[in-house]
């Protein structure tokens, strides 16, 4: 295997970990926002 083709492939496994990062950030973020307001909705309810 000659030093580019690994270059490549850490290349892309460092975008595949990067995306992974960043969509998990977005889902924390997202519940983040979601959750108080979903509670708020849901303590409602159960009085």
């Amino acid at each position: 295997m000659r030093n580019d083709e690994r270059l490549f492939e850490f290349q892309i496994l460092a975008y595949n970990t990067l995306e992974e990062l960043v969509k998990a950030f977005n889902q924390k973020a997202i519940i983040k926002i979601i959750a108080p307001l979903t509670e708020g909705v849901s303590t409602r309810r159960l009085r």
